[in-house]
């Protein structure tokens, strides 16, 4: 206790000392503080009040000043840029990046950034060829395994789509699996659907390099629908009809409801074949499996030009029984055209169910909802591959899975 005793002033000075070092460290930094808004030009904190308020303009035209006061405030002008090619002024984005760019002692870090926001520029200014010459200059000066790098290659192949340069898209979605993305789902999909693109273009001047190009796109996905549909079609238009039911059986095995895209054209090949029975026992039973609007428009189609419209009828009945919707109600309508003459009030019944129906006759994007009569690998809209699924709407419940609505569920959903 007497150790303890001694020891007990030392104590009481020690933390007095702590305290008081502590104290003049929160000054110190108060001070630095204080000092280090005081030096802030008055234009920033307007811009910032103008932000706030939301009058974007004048927040602009306040920043412009700061920089040009302040222009070793780098990331201020980076954050302008930005700001500016957002409003869609890409001219004056574009001035700022290459300004960036020229400046003398800036770090590399820094121009490369700089150059990075030049290429988004040229993206968004239209100039597609000048932001691909950008990323040329720029990809080699990036580390393997950056951020800055990972950002490039996402934008190069970007714009290669922009300009449908699918040799850069397919080798920017390469470098992109292979550095940063293995084994990615939506990017091996995508890479696939260029080396489709790709094959289109070479069709007609290499059709072997088209066809390798087809293998391509089913080695990097082995579910692209569309290579299999694309070389059942040229097989078709060669009169090897064989052969391009072949190709497009296999879309069963990928999606059994992507089978509708190809129903129709499956059709006129086992008619070429003379094989039309056998066509009709096929789709019917795709139909069992994986019931589908497009396949059963295909049968009834089919059976009204060689069995008669009574036949037709019969087959369109059955079916709206077995999977009830509103399209289905419309081909029994279709279908009894050519069978009764049409009193006034079945007319407008007619009339009405097909109105209705061709709302959810649609193709529907997954990403955006856009809604179009024809299907699109690369949604127009939003610019995602595959997103649109092969289904109509019609055939879409609210969560998404492959199931039909009862008549009297889709009609409400159909009324404008």
């Amino acid at each position: 206790m007497a150790d303890l005793a001694g020891w007990l002033p030392w104590l009481f000075v020690g933390a007095l000392a702590c305290f008081g070092l502590g104290w003049m460290a929160a000054r110190v930094d108060i001070k630095q503080l204080i000092q280090e808004s005081r030096a802030m030009p008055r234009a920033y904190f307007r811009g910032l009040n103008f932000l706030m308020n939301e009058e974007p303009d004048k927040a602009v035209e306040a920043f412009i000043d700061v920089s040009k006061a302040h222009p070793e405030a780098v990331e201020l002008q980076f954050a302008l840029g930005s700001l500016l090619r957002r409003r869609g002024e890409a001219d004056r984005a574009i001035k700022i990046h290459q300004e960036l760019m020229e400046r003398s002692g800036l770090d590399a870090a820094l121009r490369n950034t700089a150059a990075l926001e030049l290429a988004r520029d040229f993206q968004k200014a239209g100039l597609l060829d000048h932001a691909d010459e950008v990323l040329d200059g720029l990809l080699p000066k990036l580390a393997p395994e950056s951020g800055l790098r990972r950002e490039a290659l996402v934008l190069l192949k970007d714009i290669s789509v922009q300009a449908r340069e699918w040799d850069h898209a397919v080798e920017a979605a390469r470098l992109l699996l292979r550095e940063f993305l293995p084994g990615d789902a939506r990017l091996q999909a995508e890479l696939a659907q260029f080396h489709c693109e790709r094959a289109e273009d070479l069709k007609s001047k290499d059709p072997a390099a088209a066809e390798r190009e087809l293998d391509a796109a089913l080695a990097a996905n082995p579910a692209c629908m569309r290579a299999n549909m694309l070389r059942g079609d040229w097989h078709a238009a060669d009169g090897r009809h064989a052969q391009a039911l072949e190709a497009w059986r296999a879309i069963e095995a990928q999606d059994a409801q992507g089978m509708g895209l190809v129903a129709a054209r499956m059709m006129q090949s086992w008619r070429a074949l003379g094989q039309a029975d056998a066509g009709v026992a096929e789709l019917t039973r795709l139909q069992d499996r994986a019931p589908g609007l497009d396949v059963m428009k295909a049968l009834l189609v089919f059976t009204r030009d060689t069995a008669g419209p009574d036949a037709a009828l019969e087959l369109a009945r059955a079916q709206l029984k077995r999977h009830p919707t509103l399209v289905g109600l419309d081909r029994v309508y279709e279908s009894q055209v050519n069978t009764q003459d049409d009193g006034e009030e079945l007319a407008l019944q007619k009339k009405v169910v097909h109105e209705h129906a061709e709302k959810l006759a649609m193709y529907l994007c997954s990403e955006c909802g856009f809604k179009s009569r024809q299907h699109f690998w690369h949604c127009p809209a939003c610019g995602q591959w595959e997103s649109m699924p092969p289904r109509l709407t019609a055939e879409l419940d609210t969560a998404g899975r492959h199931l039909f609505h009862a008549t009297a569920n889709a009609a409400p959903q159909a009324a404008p």
